[in-house]
């Protein structure tokens, strides 16, 4: 049976709050009412970026949840003191910032 993981403590938890409040502040002014609520939908179903769901998103609300995700992840690798922990936020962290790379088709070669 696997552990479940711990929840961060509640200083940890209103850090990361204030964090994802500012940024949503900052990118609040950009969307448009529609968005807001495909954002609010899709941060209350609780699904992961990269999901099928997430890939139907428009590029704007994609980025917002990519910086709310990597800014709790910074938070939760800075306030941890188990090295393990450590990596295991900074590869999530990576993966994280690389979802819109590899959301983007590849180019096909043309045959001669």
């Amino acid at each position: 049976m696997a552990k479940q993981p711990k929840m961060p403590s509640m200083e940890v938890q209103k850090e990361i709050q204030k964090s994802q409040e500012k940024i949503l502040r900052a990118y609040k002014k950009r969307l448009t009412q529609k968005d807001l609520k495909n954002l609010n939908d899709f941060i209350s179903s609780g699904l992961a970026p990269g999901s099928k769901e997430f890939q139907k998103l428009r590029p704007a609300l994609k980025e917002v949840i990519i910086k709310l995700n990597v800014s709790g992840l910074e938070i939760m690798q800075r306030s941890t003191k188990n090295p393990i922990q450590k990596l295991r936020f900074a590869i999530a962290k990576s993966a994280t910032k690389r979802i819109p790379v590899m959301d983007k088709p590849k180019k096909t070669k043309k045959k001669k």
